[in-house]
């Protein structure tokens, strides 16, 4: 397992004691390029373990996270590692999780070299030229929270 380079466990519902066990093994890998999570669950006392991944593994180049249930703290506790760290992202997914402040969530990613940001469900497109400013040489995903409330609105005045 240690020479493991991708692990892709999109819509598994790894969730709990699961996600434990996982994070716990995944720390003795230290070859890991792609780590893709999404879909499952994050609970706010699996970052720590996460982010020890993510010390052994300082090649990581793909982390995806979107619409894992990751909290604000718990946003806040990843992102505030990542800046830190001498991770070199070039893709990060983190759509449909909870952030509290997207710009300064952005501001922290800005040096890490991505290529690829997707944000779907956490930024409003009155945000979008703001938060492409801060990191201009990466394209970004999402999808505004905007169009999905008048989505909802329109499919409940259908019925």
């Amino acid at each position: 397992m240690e020479d493991l380079e991708e692990l892709i466990l999109w819509q598994n519902n790894i969730k709990n004691e699961e996600m434990k066990i996982l994070l716990g093994n995944l720390k003795n890998c230290h070859n890991l390029k792609t780590l893709d999570l999404s879909d499952n669950y994050l609970k706010d006392d699996d970052i720590p373990l996460l982010i020890e991944v993510l010390k052994v593994n300082k090649n990581i180049k793909n982390l995806r996270i979107g619409d894992c249930n990751v909290s604000e703290e718990g946003s806040n506790e990843l992102i505030n590692f990542i800046e830190n760290s001498d991770l070199k992202l070039e893709v990060f997914t983190f759509n449909y999780n909870e952030v509290e402040n997207i710009h300064d969530f952005v501001e922290k990613l800005k040096n890490k070299g991505l290529k690829l940001l997707e944000i779907k469900g956490i930024v409003d497109i009155d945000q979008f030229d703001e938060i492409k400013e801060i990191i201009p040489e990466c394209d970004i995903l999402f999808e505004s929270m905007i169009e999905d409330e008048e989505e909802e609105e329109e499919d409940q005045n259908e019925v």
